[in-house]
């Protein structure tokens, strides 16, 4: 009787009539890439390759999702021969994860004695990492994100 109501050649073809494999599923199920459907998203740590300058600690958690970019942690000024307030380079982001123009965040900072200062921290397009903070801080807490 199905073959009086449709084409039994167009089975399991290409704009004919889809069949099950032997589990009951699909046969001719589309790919994720057929239909569009972004593939799962990958994160990649590039924790281990921020590079320390200037005598500063970075304790920097880089993680690339995709084309978002999250930096978090904190910088302590430790033996750097440098003020923070003096714009130092304090630590430099792997090629990966620069953005492609220079980035201004907000952060807090704070020294020993419980002050807390406001700050800034300029990401730019070769990963340099530069905090601006009073001379008195000590660690600048980093809160970033961003796309690449």
């Amino acid at each position: 009787e199905l073959a009086n109501k449709a084409n039994i050649s167009a089975l399991g073809k290409p704009n004919g009539i889809a069949t099950l494999n032997g589990n009951g599923k699909l046969a001719q199920m589309p790919t994720a890439a057929e239909v569009g459907a972004e593939p799962k998203l990958i994160v990649t740590d590039y924790s281990r390759q921020v590079v320390e300058t200037n005598g500063f600690k970075s304790y920097l958690l880089v993680k690339k999702m995709g084309h978002l970019v999250v930096v978090k942690n904190y910088i302590d000024k430790g033996s750097g021969a440098y003020s923070v307030k003096d714009g130092a380079k304090v630590a430099i982001l792997p090629a990966a994860v620069a953005p492609s123009s220079t980035l201004y965040f907000a952060c807090t900072a704070y020294n020993f004695d419980g002050g807390e200062y406001a700050a800034h921290v300029l990401i730019s397009a070769n990963g340099a990492v530069t905090t601006h903070a009073p001379a008195s801080a000590t660690i600048a807490v980093i809160d970033a994100v961003y796309l690449v």
